[in-house]
């Protein structure tokens, strides 16, 4: 039987609030062996942290994002993880998610809530809620602080 954390995948959006889902499971993900699998998916929203990077080293939206993996790819390895990078483009977040979780046959599935309710989540959805619906696999929500 594996381990739960074995492959796990995590979205992120280059917003430090989507990479507390990283903090939240590394050391169990660390300490079983496993290994992660992070995915952006663009989607036509861009993080305003990610869109402020691009434009400040003019570079585009794809290669900030690029830049940004490769960024928490090398400093997962330095922390002793194994982590591969995904970048999607999806105009349905969850979808994308869902989808890269299959291609790597994921164990289970992490991703941090931005913690929107009532007009804000009618307005923006919920990714999370989306894929917590949809997931064929064991989904953790680290809720926004």
């Amino acid at each position: 039987m594996s381990a739960l954390y074995e492959r796990t995948v995590i979205p992120v959006d280059g917003s430090k609030l989507a990479e507390m889902a990283i903090d939240a499971v590394y050391p169990i993900v660390r300490a079983q062996h496993g290994a992660l699998t992070l995915v952006m998916v663009l989607d036509g929203h861009v993080d305003h942290a990610l869109g402020d990077y691009a434009e400040a080293e003019g570079i585009s939206v794809m290669e900030a994002a690029e830049s940004y993996l490769d960024g928490l790819d090398k400093d997962l390895s330095n922390r002793g993880v194994e982590t591969t990078s995904r970048l999607v483009f999806d105009p349905v977040a969850a979808s994308g998610i869902l989808d890269v979780a299959d291609a790597v046959d994921a164990t289970a599935l992490v991703i941090a809530s931005h913690g929107r309710s009532g007009v804000g989540r009618w307005v923006m959805g919920s990714v999370a809620q989306k894929i917590v619906q949809a997931a064929k696999l064991p989904t953790l929500v680290i809720p926004a602080r």
